[in-house]
């Protein structure tokens, strides 16, 4: 009798044990921490190559203070289904920890998990999702995943280091509840912190990372990261890396206004909000679908690094378009590509690629008429002060389909705090309708100072504006903003302004030059501690200096400006120069515009110190390799200096293009940028 027993216990046992392995031949199963046989590594598979289960599938328990951990879910090629019997809240995978005891090192390698929910505008089969986690040193491995049901997603959860390489996660969710809650959206970690003393300790490196993975079709949004909501300390460290994603936003449970959320509005392939140093992310492309609402790009809120530790966004190519929704039809859809919102500070965002798209066609459903490349907002509401944020050497693309479409490259919109720390350079602004928008439908924007970009109208173009300043009559303060060396291409010009209204708000812009001015001696030195004045033609003095040991004075000067409620200043030219050592002068006249060279002015009298810190006389701005000509050959040369231990330039001046004091691969691109691409002019001194 006991040995039948045995047997028809063995037969109705769900799972083969070996030591260090575990085969699971049905569904749902539990995994406890007192199964671990104690090896490093124990390996769970299932039998055959598919196991479906009405609810839930896997779920690793911990025992009391005896967390999860040495396991390995060895699904290679083999599928779990779940929820196939309806149902709300299961789980495909689900990996559990208690307080103080996390769950670690756990591996799931390859497989695919599907959501099998019958319906997907039910309620009462919603929230299910194919994985949910809280541990750390968790590695996802070339996984799968299919979201299904209502309110279904890929991955929930929260902890150090857990990484998700490779795979591809999918959705057929058409059906959800909240846009704000982020119901549909394929991965969700929220509540995220990074303590550097805990992360320190346990050898952390950061708290999510995820690389080439594959997101197709997501009806929202592709991956959020989300420190505590409402701090204005807490952050999370994020490392999100060669991804692919594509967003084809619907909801179909909304078919008309049912209030905010109630929508598939804001659906971004990367939204972060507050994430902080450390975090990178790069070389990932998003892109929109054309089947339902299309997508956009990459959300960042109140991202947060520091002098030390800027949180880095680069070499992403984003490309897209979104349509109106439930929420937002199509005359109060604003679309934009890329989002800096929520007083982001020490923000690096440089050598990204960013498209917009847009089209005046209600029979479009995935385009909409009012789209930016990026826009920009930062107010102070989150406890912003100063930015320090530096946007630099990228492409900010916006294109039309047709006429009627309001496209910005750029658009400031309620830069309340002025944003005078903020470093704008050596992008590359296109469009065919409008270049540069100072303040938007949320307030005004000042502060701002624009520095070398490139500025060129996209052909054909629809009511070219190089810079619209304001928003209708609204009572918005856009002053004190200034655009410097900028360079203006194919139909794009420095006194194309466009103020949007006289008569309430302050609206003003700027034009300058940074004037360069070399002294040099009857003998072709240059003279140093020869005292130096500009005058404009309103005889006010903009650079007053002694020159350098190489002879040169700059400094910026405006030679336009524009304002809606104070007179204009457009009679600035010309400007005289002046410069002086003991009783030898000079004076000459010139005039400033976008496209003027460095300023050379000779005393007659004085001669200059051949021996003096001449580190520009002879050089030749780019040609790092001093063959008397500026190429490829000069780009390759630098970068051999720079990571392969070759010679140095010859001349670190030379090498110095983008003038910051910094030898790095931006000036390799600012080379680049500047002989092939259109760039404008290298800029050494």
């Amino acid at each position: 009798m006991k040995t039948g027993a045995v047997v028809l216990g063995l037969l109705l046992c769900a799972t083969t044990v070996f030591s260090g392995q575990i085969t699971i031949t049905s569904l749902p199963y539990s995994i406890n921490q007192g199964q671990h046989s104690r090896d490093a590594i124990d390996t769970i598979t299932i039998a055959g190559t598919r196991l479906t289960s009405q609810t839930d599938g896997i779920r690793f328990n911990p025992e009391y203070h005896n967390p999860i951990s040495g396991w390995l879910l060895n699904l290679v090629s083999d599928t779990i289904e779940f929820a196939a019997g309806g149902g709300s809240n299961n789980e495909g995978i689900a990996v559990m920890s208690q307080a103080d005891y996390p769950a670690h090192n756990l591996t799931i390698n390859g497989g695919w998990i599907i959501c099998k929910s019958p319906r997907d505008n039910d309620t009462n089969s919603s929230n299910n999702t194919c994985m949910i986690f809280g541990g750390e040193d968790i590695l996802l491995k070339n996984v799968n995943m299919v979201a299904g049901g209502y309110d279904g997603k890929c991955v929930v959860g929260s902890g150090y280091d857990f990484e998700i390489s490779g795979g591809q996660y999918l959705s057929r969710v058409n059906y959800y509840h909240s846009r704000c809650q982020f119901d549909a959206i394929i991965m969700n970690f929220s509540q995220v912190v990074y303590d550097e003393d805990y992360a320190l300790a346990q050898s952390h490196t950061c708290n999510i990372k995820i690389h080439d993975i594959k997101i197709t079709n997501a009806p929202h949004a592709g991956i959020r990261v989300a420190s505590t909501t409402g701090s204005l300390t807490d952050y999370a460290v994020v490392k999100i890396y060669n991804n692919d994603i594509n967003i084809d936003a619907r909801n179909f449970r909304y078919t008309s206004y049912s209030g905010t959320c109630a929508s598939s509005a804001n659906p971004f392939g990367i939204a972060l909000q507050r994430v902080g140093p450390g975090s990178e992310i790069y070389n990932n492309k998003i892109t929109s679908g054309t089947s339902f609402g299309g997508g956009r790009g990459i959300l960042l809120e109140t991202a947060r690094g520091s002098s030390r530790s800027f949180v880095e966004v680069f070499n992403n190519y984003v490309d897209t378009h979104e349509g109106p929704n439930s929420e937002y039809d199509e005359n109060h859809a604003e679309f934009h590509a890329v989002r800096m919102r929520n007083d982001c500070s020490y923000l690096h965002f440089h050598n990204n690629t960013v498209i917009g798209t847009g089209d005046n066609s209600t029979a479009t459903s995935s385009y909409g008429k009012s789209i930016s490349a990026v826009r920009y907002t930062f107010d102070g509401t989150y406890g912003g002060t100063n930015s320090y944020n530096i946007i630099e050497n990228n492409v900010f693309r916006v294109k039309s389909l047709n006429a009627g479409v309001t496209a910005y490259a750029v658009c400031f919109d309620q830069v309340d705090i002025p944003d005078t720390t903020m470093t704008f350079r050596y992008n590359r602004l296109e469009s065919d309708n409008i270049l540069v928008k100072f303040g938007e439908l949320n307030g005004g924007a000042r502060g701002i100072t624009l520095h070398g970009d490139t500025l060129r109208f996209l052909s054909p173009s629809y009511e070219p504006e190089t810079f619209h300043v304001g928003q209708f009559c609204n009572d918005f303060n856009s002053s004190r903003n200034f655009a410097r060396d900028e360079v203006y291409q194919n139909g794009a010009s420095d006194t194309n302004i466009v103020i949007s209204c006289t008569t309430r708000g302050q609206n003003e812009l700027g034009i300058q030059r940074l004037l360069r001015v070399k002294v040099l001696g009857n003998n072709g030195y240059p003279v140093t501690g020869a005292a130096l004045t500009v005058t404009n033609n309103y005889r006010k003095s903009v650079v007053s200096s002694l020159t350098a040991g190489n002879g040169i004075v700059s400094g910026p000067a405006t030679y336009w400006w524009e304002s809606g409620t104070s007179s204009d200043s457009t009679a600035y030219n010309n400007f005289t120069i002046k410069a002086k050592k003991g009783t030898d002068s000079t004076i000459v006249s010139t005039r400033l515009t976008a496209t003027s060279a460095i300023q050379t002015i000779t005393l007659l009298k004085t001669a200059g110190d051949s021996s003096a810190n001449c580190d520009t006389c002879g050089v030749i701005c780019g040609d790092i390799n001093d063959d008397g000509s500026v190429n490829v050959i000069d780009v390759a040369y630098l970068i051999k200096y720079l990571y392969r231990n070759g010679e140095a330039p010859y001349s670190m001046v030379a090498a110095d293009v983008d003038r910051d004091g910094v030898l790095n691969m931006l000036d390799a691109a600012y080379i680049i940028n500047a002989q092939y691409r259109g760039g404008g002019d290298l800029r050494c001194w």
